[in-house]
């Protein structure tokens, strides 16, 4: 056990050289790990090894820690291999539900979006607190960026807890012995649940549309709000008074639906589209290669997110959305209806559509007359030229999409106090709320 602990400690440490065979000799010492914990206990009398708690407690907190999706499922996969003596050690990881006040209390889905949205709260109240703190936006910024490391880290970790937990469930079915097959089986039941919302209480059901059609779950709806970036990018670019210059395409779009609909869009508005990944340094590259086409005139389509994205997408992705969806009109926030710009179920799947199940075809939403988001999306304003950003407008009450969505660029404006540029009206630099 202390072998274990030790190892789990120090996990976190072990980054040094090549990531493929960083990853290559941890899922050899992931191996070597599981056979020796069935080992320690499957022990049996004059053993050596016989009467000790196999580790399985730090085996899945080094999961819980481990980036890399491989080393995790690998991890998972001795687990679930471990039996009886895996299940005991496991099995406060997978509570029943008792007779708490609140009966949802031990459902693992609930659990882990109380600990996400704890943790994001958190976040926003620091962010608060910086910004109260330090008079200086630039000390505010780096205060509250060392923290959202630290906080990105916490929802990784949130988030693993909760896929190991789903993993290892229905493994611990198949491998544990008959002592603990019934209580096995009840643990796996609560996940199960969410494929009959009704059944458990949740009255929602958490599975993509799918798999609920595959299972033959019928309880199940969902409203569908897709969206397609080509003719969003036509229509800016069609607008009055177009200020763009070029576009980086957004990387995880990419990665499914491919490039095919870009060449032509950079062709005919003669603008550089160029694919970019999320890292700090791929957006940097994404910038490099978008000024070095303008400075030299050109104007094509450039992958700077390879190890994500290939020319065709996900062809089998793109075969389901095929499958399922079909493309339709879709009203833009703050910008208005824009042609075959988003998705909606296809006919042989519209059991499942709730805008026509529920009948709430007629449900529209205008932006408020002092919000200028659409200014903002079609690149015409910058956030802090609107009247009411940083007023009357912030994350806490926003008014326009940009600002709902923390990926918008008011919201980013905000979060980096852009608010700095409103050299008219100094006394509003500190953010209200």
């Amino acid at each position: 056990m202390k072998i274990a602990e030790s190892l789990r400690d120090r996990w976190e440490l072990i980054k040094v050289g090549d990531p493929r065979t960083l990853e290559g000799a941890k899922r050899a010492l992931v191996q070597r790990f599981g056979d020796v914990l069935r080992a320690v206990a499957g022990a049996r009398e004059g053993d050596p090894a016989r009467g000790r708690t196999a580790a399985y407690g730090p085996f899945f907190e080094i999961a819980v820690t481990e980036p890399s999706y491989p080393v995790r499922l690998a991890i998972a996969q001795e687990m679930g291999a471990g039996g009886d003596a895996a299940f005991e050690a496991l099995r406060e990881k997978f509570p029943l539900p008792s007779r708490h006040e609140r009966p949802d209390k031990d459902d693992p889905w609930v659990q882990y979006e109380e600990a996400f949205r704890h943790e994001r709260e958190e976040e926003h109240r620091w962010r608060e607190e910086c910004l109260r703190k330090h008079p200086d936006y630039d000390k505010a910024r780096d205060a509250y960026l060392d923290f959202e490391k630290t906080g990105a880290r916490t929802r990784g970790r949130i988030w693993r807890q909760f896929v190991m937990r789903a993993w290892l469930v229905p493994m611990m079915v198949g491998s544990v012995g008959e002592k603990h097959r019934a209580q096995a089986r009840e643990r796996l039941q609560i996940w199960l649940g969410h494929l009959e919302p009704e059944q458990s209480g949740s009255h929602r059901a958490d599975l993509p549309l799918y798999l609920a059609h595959r299972l033959g779950v019928r309880n199940f709806s969902m409203l569908v709000s897709h969206v397609r970036v080509p003719p969003a990018i036509e229509a800016i670019m069609r607008s009055p008074g177009c200020r763009v210059q070029a576009f980086l395409a957004a990387g995880h779009v990419c990665s499914v639906m491919g490039l095919g609909e870009y060449p032509e869009l950079a062709r005919r508005f003669k603008v550089p589209v160029v694919v970019t990944g999320f890292e700090p340094l791929d957006i940097l590259e994404g910038v490099r290669r978008t000024v070095r086409q303008l400075e030299s005139g050109e104007h094509r389509v450039d992958n700077a997110y390879p190890r994500a994205v290939r020319d065709e997408g996900n062809p089998a992705a793109r075969q389901m959305l095929a499958e399922v969806f079909e493309i339709t009109d879709r009203a833009w926030r703050g910008i208005g209806t824009i042609p075959g710009s988003g998705w909606r179920l296809a006919p042989a799947w519209r059991a499942y559509d709730a805008e026509h199940r529920f009948r709430v075809t007629d449900v529209t939403t205008e932006e408020p007359a002092a919000c200028r988001s659409g200014e903002v999306l079609q690149g015409l304003i910058k956030p802090h030229e609107c009247a009411a950003f940083g007023t009357t407008c912030t994350p806490r009450t926003p008014l326009g999409a940009t600002m709902v969505s923390s990926e918008g660029a008011c919201a980013a404006y905000y979060l980096y106090r852009r608010l700095a540029h409103r050299t008219d009206r100094p006394e509003e630099a500190t953010p209200v709320g």
